[in-house]
């Protein structure tokens, strides 16, 4: 068996998000190969994107090289599927795996809704019904979607949440 250390160590990570870029980024600039797959079409590309400009923003801050970061990213491939990963010494599993969460009640569901923000924002019934619907009422997704319009209501400096701000952040959030 290889130890990591190895020159011609090769680590392949499944899933490019949040937390397999930050595992490509340790494997990278720990000077191994890394292949990478993403079950999302255009995510591994995007997790190489990311994964760059972060390193560029450790060359500006002085923390790495101009050189370092360069080998770095030249050490991500991007895998076409799992048979690209046949010369892989190790295999990291980084997929978000949803757990099946039970829905909770409408009324557990305004008070979700409505409770923090009350007296900060104006949020009318046909908000709440838009959340309730696109959420199935479970919490993690009503929590999730009602973050992302709160930021949306200071990003935009508004208090008055309408239908249609669910709608424009609904996509990333649901």
């Amino acid at each position: 068996m290889k130890h990591p250390d190895e020159s011609d160590y090769v680590v392949g990570i499944v899933g490019a998000g949040a937390m397999g870029q930050g595992i490509i980024q340790v494997t990278v600039q720990g000077g191994m190969r890394t292949l990478i797959l993403d079950a999302r079409p255009g995510g591994a590309e995007a997790a190489r994107k990311t994964i760059s400009a972060r390193l560029d923003r450790l060359v500006e801050k002085g923390r790495i090289g101009a050189d370092d970061a360069a080998a770095a990213i030249a050490r991500i491939e991007i895998a076409e599927d799992f048979a690209d990963f046949a010369p892989c010494d190790a295999v990291i599993e980084a997929i978000f795996e949803e757990i099946e969460v039970t829905p909770i009640g409408r009324d557990d569901v305004v008070q979700l809704i409505t409770k923090p923000i009350g007296g900060v924002f104006k949020i009318d019934q046909a908000v709440v019904d838009r959340i309730i619907e696109l959420t199935d009422r479970k919490p993690y997704q009503v929590q999730r979607l009602c973050i992302a319009l709160v930021n949306r209501m200071y990003e935009q400096g508004t208090r008055q949440i309408t239908a249609a701000d669910v709608d424009a952040v609904a996509g990333n959030n649901v």
